[in-house]
């Protein structure tokens, strides 16, 4: 018989399971833990965006100003983005860039010394797994280059660039054709023109998909031959020589190493 104060001992076999356990235990518990953070980072991203809107937004005096020089699409919205107030808390903004009835309505921000700056870090400059929308740096702002290209993350809940992603569908195109890219100086109105997904692993790719410059009207037009070639669909948008481009670039996970990219002229 075994005293009623005498410790039992444990087999090999009991300690194996209860490693087992302790170890599954920790798995959960940290699991928890890093999607408790993950949803908190997005909550917090979301209020500070919604808290820039605001600061920024004017549907009234700034609107009845500008209107008149405004393109259709902005005056249509009634709607004037005042970046004054944002830039005297981040220089760094350069613009914001909105697409009607959609979720796309964020600031650009822009650092050329550091291209990837605003990866994962909010307008505040703390962490952020969202980020803020952000130029490549190999683009110039002042003067403008030929191609202005913006990236944003493709996150799960729907927000920042995840919706250009509907842009594999020539319906959401017909419903979703303008965007729209304020400045200190201006309303910038942009047609879509092409939508199609690359494979970032590919240079050969990357550098045809991402050009900047131009070096005249037949490398452009030869640019533009291209990615309506790539295209889901045929826009029959007209591009010029001279029109200047915006592209909005988010990863796309149909293959390993793919991104979405939506190419646009500005009329």
């Amino acid at each position: 018989m075994i005293h009623k104060y005498k410790r039992c001992k444990k087999s090999t076999k009991e300690k194996a399971i209860d490693l087992c356990i302790g170890i599954l235990c920790t798995i959960v518990v940290a699991g928890c833990l890093s999607v408790g953070i993950y949803f908190y980072s997005l909550s917090y991203d979301a209020g500070e965006f919604h808290r820039l809107i605001e600061t920024a937004e004017d549907r009234n005096t700034a609107f009845a100003d500008l209107s008149g020089d405004m393109p259709p699409a902005a005056a249509e919205s009634e709607r004037f983005i005042d970046l004054t107030a944002l830039q005297q808390e981040n220089s760094d903004i350069v613009g914001w860039i909105t697409i009607q009835d959609t979720m796309i309505d964020y600031p650009v921000m822009y650092t050329p010394k550091d291209g990837e700056y605003y990866l994962h870090r909010n307008f505040m400059q703390k962490y952020s797994l969202s980020g803020v929308p952000f130029i490549d740096a190999a683009c110039s702002v002042t003067p403008r280059s030929d191609n202005v290209i913006v990236y944003g993350h493709n996150m799960k809940n729907g927000s920042m660039f995840s919706g250009l992603l509907s842009y594999q569908d020539e319906t959401y195109w017909r419903a979703h054709k303008k965007i729209l890219f304020y400045t200190s100086e201006e309303v910038q109105e942009y047609e879509i023109l092409a939508a199609f997904l690359i494979d970032a692993a590919d240079a050969s790719q990357v550098e045809k998909y991402f050009s900047v410059n131009f070096s005249g009207e037949k490398e452009f037009d030869s640019y533009i031959e291209a990615v309506k070639k790539k295209s889901f669909y045929r826009t029959e948008v007209d591009v010029q020589y001279g029109d200047g481009l915006l592209t909005l670039s988010t990863c796309s996970y149909q293959i390993t190493d793919g991104r979405f990219l939506v190419i646009a002229k500005q009329n």
